[in-house]
């Protein structure tokens, strides 16, 4: 079978790659063609091409993982009104959790949305997998019942729907309080971290300073259950807000910073909520020399919104944040605190230019600080300075000049001081500066018609290089510019999808360990590939090839997930010459899940994000392929600019972790 088949071949590549040296590259290939057996091609096939009438075959095969990938398969493909109906039974008749996944992932009509509803209002439906689909899909008097009949929550698929539904539809003040009651009561850790989850991702039904609810959350957050974990202490700290503050920063002093990082980020994000005269220097120090620095550059961050702060205590700021955490996305996080506080630091132009050599990642935070300081000859030579060449500098000085451009009230100066280098740019074919400037291709002095002819020759190179984003944008710029290029149709292709290897055989001995060297250390991540098996070939072979040993984290949004694996552009939007399917999973994202970046469905490639907490809104959606299971500490570490330095896949023997 295709599982059994598909996991030999993993193991021989791997083998393989033992004798190949780390650093070397090899040229990236596209298997758009399956090998194998009849079945386990037509499964692939079906998968790709989003073929629900051969998806819902390999539903009932007897193989559970093959069955499995399929009913996956159907949750992003598009079904007719005789699908839906068929889903729908099936999970009606049979409680099928499987089929309530699929039809959670669906545009339902309202006909048959209003029919489940009114089957789990009336008693005829009763909790369970059903709440699959309430998750994002639930009413008003949907949540309401649940919080009146709150035995529902017995039913982890409902506590983790109520959760969701919490964060949209407003609740009354007793219905608030009786859900806090229930947490406080409940012993059962899945049911108080679903519905916290509600109150945590936003403001909406968050209990108001003094209330009962409110008392609840700060009792739970400071009389500890032994079980409690680390990520319930999140929740609870940003659901008590800025008056668990000091408490909260003294807890992070006296606790283990490796396991507090996390609760000390949330603690820091609080500081926005603080006002000038309140401010406590000594808790707000005790962030700022946190020895990971994620915890100081959210302090930072969140003192931004606090104005006016006192010179002297900008000043200690100032101090205390070069003298532990001299970095330059520190830097410029103190240059932008001083601008945001009136204390602009003129003085510092050179400093600006050597932050943005050693952190290109930095440019477009570098560019607005020299706006506000120099004159405008002055910018424009400094923006026309980073143009040249793909990476993250081109694309964001060329972000950088159209929105200048689209401000400034002489267009036609700015252009006759910098559009020949913008030109040659363009005419080089540098996808980084290309992909951001249609604004400008549409303007006729940064690109006058005499040049749309370079277009037309850029969009036929476009297609040869697979570049069909690009094309896609050129195509439109000509065709609203009237010349002879312009696309009538509905747009160029897509990449070919990369298919995994056919011939893999089961081992259960055996798992498969992606191993990230990084600049902060080693990180360990566990692969699935009964789950993921496009996503994990993939991996497999840009890693054997070396494509991801020198490429950075380009994205840290903490406590939310750090992001990497632009081989190709290097600016966040570069990946490999084919893309694979998006493969979503019955399993939830958490602290330590490992996934796959996408632009839209289908579209994934070479990105990857670690997540630094539970986010389970990123469910079903994203492809799910692996788990951190060592060097999580190293993930909380991660900073903008980060470095893997190497990326291997391992095989060890027993499944278990």
């Amino acid at each position: 079978m295709f599982l059994k088949n598909f996991q030999n071949s993993f193991l021989r590549v791997l083998l393989m790659t033992v004798a190949v040296t780390s650093c070397q590259k090899h040229q990236l290939y596209v298997d758009s063609e399956i090998s194998g057996t009849t079945e386990d091609a037509s499964l692939m096939r079906a998968i790709a091409e989003r073929d629900s009438a051969a998806l819902f075959a390999f539903t009932g095969h007897p193989d559970p993982h093959i069955s499995d990938l399929a009913w996956k398969g159907l949750a992003h493909a598009e079904l007719d009104a005789s699908d839906v109906r068929y889903l729908f039974d099936s999970a009606v008749e049979d409680s099928s959790a499987k089929a309530w996944f699929v039809l959670a992932h669906q545009d339902l009509t309202d006909e048959p949305s209003r029919e489940i509803e009114s089957l789990f209002l009336s008693g005829e439906l009763q909790p369970g997998p059903v709440c699959h689909y309430l998750k994002r899909k639930g009413s008003a008097e949907v949540l309401e019942k649940m919080v009146r009949y709150p035995e529902i929550f017995a039913y982890p698929e409902c506590s983790a729907a109520a959760g969701f539904m919490i964060q949209r539809i407003p609740l009354q003040h007793q219905e608030v309080d009786s859900l806090f009651s229930l947490i406080k009561g409940s012993d059962d850790q899945e049911l108080r971290l679903h519905l916290l989850y509600g109150f945590w991702r936003t403001p909406l039904n968050r209990p108001k300073t003094g209330s009962d609810s409110h008392q609840i959350v700060m009792e739970m957050l400071y009389q500890r259950r032994d079980n409690q974990p680390e990520t319930e202490d999140e929740f609870l700290l940003r659901i008590a807000g800025i008056e668990a503050f000091a408490d909260a920063a003294e807890r992070v002093k006296l606790t283990d910073s490796e396991r507090n990082s996390q609760f000390a980020v949330t603690a820091a994000a609080l500081l926005s909520q603080m006002a000038p005269d309140s401010i406590d220097i000594s808790s707000v120090l005790i962030l700022l020399e946190h020895p990971n620095p994620n915890v100081a550059l959210e302090a930072l961050e969140a003192l931004k919104q606090v104005k006016p702060l006192d010179h002297s205590v900008l000043e200690l700021i100032w101090e205390t944040v070069l003298l532990y955490h001299p970095f330059p996305e520190a830097e410029i996080s103190l240059l932008e605190l001083m601008v945001e506080q009136g204390q602009e630091k003129h003085g510092n132009l050179p400093l600006l230019r050597n932050l943005q050599e050693e952190q290109p990642y930095l440019t477009s935070r570098v560019l607005d600080l020299i706006k506000l300081w120099v004159v405008e000859t002055d910018y424009l030579t400094r923006i026309s300075e980073l143009l040249p060449g793909e990476g993250i500098s081109s694309m964001h000085s060329a972000m950088a000049l159209s929105d200048y451009v689209s401000t400034h009230p002489a267009p036609r100066m700015v252009a006759s001081k910098i559009s020949e280098q913008f030109q040659n740019e363009v005419k080089a074919f540098n996808r980084s500066l290309l992909s951001v400037s249609e604004l400008l291709l549409f303007n006729p002095y940064f690109f006058p018609d005499s040049f749309l002819p370079v277009l037309e020759t850029l969009l036929e190179e476009a297609y040869q290089k697979n570049e069909y984003s690009l094309a896609a944008m050129i195509s439109s710029v000509l065709k609203e510019r009237g010349a002879a290029g312009g696309a009538e149709d509905a747009g160029p292709p897509r990449k070919p999808f990369r298919y995994p290897e056919s011939d893999w055989e089961t081992d259960t001995d055996r798992h498969y360990d992606w191993v990230l060297e990084t600049s902060q250390g080693e990180i360990r991540i566990r692969l699935d590939p009964d789950s993921a098996p496009f996503t994990v070939s993939s991996i497999l072979h840009l890693s054997e090839t070396g494509q991801y040993d020198g490429v950075v984290f380009h994205r840290v949004v903490r406590n939310f997930v750090i992001q990497g694996g632009d081989f190709d552009r290097r600016d966040g939007f570069g990946g490999p010459p084919y893309r694979i399917p998006t493969e979503p999973s019955f399993s939830s994202f958490n602290r330590g899940s490992v996934g796959m970046a996408s632009s839209g469905q289908d579209t994934e490639g070479s990105q990857f994000f670690i997540t630094h907490t539970r986010t389970p809104h990123l469910d079903g959606l994203y492809t799910l392929f692996g788990e951190v299971v060592e060097g999580m500490e190293v993930v909380d570490r991660i900073r903008l600019g980060d470095v893997v330095i190497s990326a291997r896949v391992e095989v060890r023997e027993g499944r278990g972790k």
